[in-house]
């Protein structure tokens, strides 16, 4: 039995394929801007207490990814006298802005380590919601759930066997 949709069928696959292409296309390309851009940002900040940076986080294990994925998040660096060591905290991207240095030391290049976080925080936006899309969209495909695919599996049997059956009768009812 040849598919009746087969031509829209082939049409979806592409465009869904170039889209799902696109979105990852998106989130590798951001993803290297995000790290120019955070080698940019160490050039333009001293190395003092407050300074902020990109770092790479595993994601959280109840998501799905790939082996030893990373994510991008800015913290800033403080250092603790009690322990003696640089110690960073997780800057929320609401605040990024607010979190950053423009007294003393950091004033000399305070504009430009603006522009570069405000660019920043939007590079890290668009590449969360690129990896959601993709998460979405591979999270709803069939070939990972068997239980769907078994009810695929059973409703074109039927399918084929109603045609087959009906192609009888009317063959078998012709004059």
């Amino acid at each position: 039995m040849s598919s009746i949709l087969e031509h829209e069928r082939q049409i979806a696959l592409v465009t869904y394929n170039t889209w799902v292409s696109d979105l990852h296309g998106l989130m590798f390309n951001t993803l290297e801007s995000i790290i120019e851009l955070d080698q940019l940002l160490n050039q333009f900040q001293p190395i003092h207490p407050g300074r902020l940076r990109v770092m790479w986080f595993a994601i959280n294990l109840t998501e799905k990814q790939y082996p030893n994925e990373r994510e991008p998040r800015m913290v800033q660096w403080n250092y603790s006298f009690s322990t003696s060591r640089w110690q960073a905290k997780r800057v929320p991207l609401s605040r990024l802005l607010r979190a950053q240095s423009s007294k003393d030391v950091f004033a000399h290049h305070a504009d430009g380590a603006r522009t570069i976080l405000e660019n920043l925080r939007s590079l890290i936006e668009l590449y969360h919601r690129a990896r959601r899309l993709l998460t979405r969209l591979e999270g709803r495909s069939l070939a990972r759930k068997p239980k769907q695919l078994k009810l695929l599996a059973l409703s074109q049997s039927r399918v084929v066997k109603f045609v087959d059956d009906f192609d009888r009768q009317a063959l078998g009812s012709a004059p």
